[in-house]
């Protein structure tokens, strides 16, 4: 009987030994099967960062970013609508010098070479090729750069310039052409293009003393206008039909000489002379000729006939540097006119050297507070 309460009792014991055995095995099975599945949940680009140091994982990263930003860049850019981010994306190129870069713009109001980049602090001939790699300049902001340029004024001061000097008839409003010659205002004339204030100003004289211009033909009696011009300003005015006499090429001027008797005859006759003048600007006269000498004059303003009278130049020359003017935009030292000479040989240091006392340039307005 106690044989068989011990065996009893053994076998209590082995069950129970047996099942705390298999818990804890299924215990340890379960926790070992979740972790494997967070394992494999974990997405593999966390896994390879937690396999790499963390100067690693932020190296990566903007490698990854930049090859992206380069790949949403269509390069070659306009050098003048290039914004920062698209020049941090070219090779070499970092925010302090993309910011130079924006800042030289923004003062100059355009960029016209990309070597102009050199007058930039920090930057070489070997940045600038880079550059010229993968921005351009548009045909109609091209100028060439030349060593003369270092000679001007700074881009702060010409893009001050250029928002103080503003011509009468940039503030006026815009002329509808034609317009009859007889009605034209002086404001007007201004924004016909190659009519300076000195051609302006003549215009008008004519006109008050004539009374009317029956002829455009008569505009050839103020120096300055050639058969070239005219027929240019004939594109802009008009002489109205009711208004229209054809000009005669020659003109009587009637001069009247009184001649005094004594007082015994109180007597009086007067003798008219009639002498005709060949009305032309090359008219020769008896008296011997002063020698003409230069003026000066203001090249932001005058037109070709105004400067080409001043300087003494011929009138090709002068309409060079009003077409040039027009070109960039207008002047901001009077050194620019050496960029002439790339199309124009004549436009040399010799001459330059010629004209520099007699030629100006607007000043800045002064600002009042």
């Amino acid at each position: 009987m106690r044989m068989d309460k011990e065996k009893v009792v053994k076998l209590v014991c082995a069950a129970f030994a047996v099942t705390f055995f298999a818990a804890g095995f299924v215990y340890y099975a379960n926790s070992y099967s979740k972790r494997e599945k967070s394992i494999n949940d974990t997405a593999p680009s966390q896994q390879n960062n937690r396999a790499l140091p963390v100067n690693a994982q932020t190296e990566n990263s903007v490698s990854k970013t930049t090859s992206q930003s380069r790949r949403e860049i269509s390069f070659p850019l306009d050098v003048n609508k290039v914004t920062k981010e698209e020049l941090t994306a070219i090779d070499g190129v970092g925010k302090e010098t993309a910011g130079k870069i924006l800042a030289y713009r923004e003062k100059n109001g355009k960029v016209h070479d990309i070597n102009e980049f050199l007058l930039i602090d920090g930057i070489g001939e070997e940045m600038c090729r880079r550059l010229s790699q993968y921005l351009f300049v548009a045909d109609d902001d091209y100028v060439k750069y030349t060593t003369a340029a270092k000679a001007t004024t700074t881009a702060a001061e010409s893009s001050k310039k250029q928002t103080a000097v503003k011509t009468t008839a940039a503030t006026k409003a815009r002329a509808s052409f034609p317009i009859d010659i007889n009605l034209v205002t002086y404001d007007e004339l201004l924004q016909i293009s190659g009519v300076g204030e000195h051609t302006a100003r003549n215009i008008i004289d004519l006109r008050s003393s004539k009374g009317k211009i029956t002829d455009m033909e008569q505009l050839l009696e103020i120096d300055g206008i050639g058969e070239g011009k005219l027929g240019m300003l004939c594109g802009y005015l008009f002489v109205a039909q009711g208004d229209y006499k054809k000009a005669s090429t020659t003109t009587t001027v009637t001069t009247v000489s009184t001649t005094k008797r004594t007082a015994a005859t109180a007597a009086s006759e007067t003798t008219t002379a009639r002498t005709t003048v060949r009305t032309s600007k090359t008219q020769t006269t008896t008296q011997t000729e002063q020698p003409r000498e230069k003026k000066r004059v203001n090249i932001s303003r005058a037109d070709a006939g105004e400067i080409a009278e001043c300087l003494l130049i011929e009138l090709d020359m002068a309409q060079e540097i009003v077409d040039f003017r027009e070109k960039i935009g207008f002047f901001s030292d009077t050194l620019e006119l050496l960029y002439i000479e790339e199309t124009d040989k004549r436009f040399d240091e010799k001459f330059y050297n010629s004209i520099k006392d007699y030629v100006y340039i607007d000043e800045p307005e002064q600002s009042h507070e």
